[in-house]
């Protein structure tokens, strides 16, 4: 079923109201509930990257203070020679990834506009070398939608790559009905949260 019609004006008042709504859901959690959900999300993700054995370039995010934490996976991927890649924005509205390589870098991350923490690396990797992203994300449905922040950075860099699209979230952050969407939205593949993990095998390339 395709998104019911509406103007683009409408769209973007209803994703902001989305976006005020779910915001309010995660100031709501207290410190512990992150620390424990994001202990269960690693746990799963990290079963699901295990499960999927080829992915050997991955992206994933630095998270914010309200977003899974999942650098103990990071460390962990590391380890098991994974080659990792954290995101760069830049002034035209687009995003680069960047390798880190080791604890060393991925500990020393800078902070750059909208207070998101960047790799000084200066190793970018093609979007269509990446086999999977570990994507952030303000709220996702039952649906393989995503309603990010409102720049669309991520929205744009997707749209060029063919890897696996993984969000991950609290169950909190999982909408019951349909979110609004648009036709420059890209879908996921997976989203995996602190109670599971959903697949939507249909939307593998």
């Amino acid at each position: 079923m395709g998104n019911p019609l509406r103007s683009e004006i409408s769209i973007s008042e209803q994703k902001n109201h989305l976006r005020a709504d779910f915001k309010a859901k995660l100031s709501l959690l207290s410190k512990d509930q992150i620390d424990r959900g994001s202990e269960k999300i690693a746990k799963n993700l990290e079963s699901l990257i295990e499960q999927n054995s080829t992915w050997q370039k991955l992206g994933a995010f630095y998270p914010l203070a309200s977003e899974p934490n999942l650098l103990s996976v990071y460390k962990k991927l590391l380890k098991k020679n994974k080659s990792l890649f954290f995101p760069k924005t830049r002034e035209e509205g687009e995003m680069d990834f960047y390798n880190v390589s080791d604890d060393l870098e991925l500990s020393s991350f800078q902070k750059a506009k909208l207070n998101i923490m960047e790799p000084r690396s200066e190793q970018k990797v093609q979007a269509s070398s990446l086999q999977c992203l570990i994507i952030p994300g303000l709220a996702f449905d039952e649906n393989a939608n995503r309603l990010g922040r409102g720049a669309g950075f991520y929205d744009r860099y997707l749209a060029n790559t063919k890897g696996a699209k993984i969000g991950v979230a609290f169950s909190e952050q999982v909408s019951k009905e349909d979110l609004v969407w648009d036709e420059f939205d890209q879908k996921l593949d997976f989203l995996v949260t602190d109670e599971k993990v959903y697949h939507w095998e249909r939307m593998l390339k």
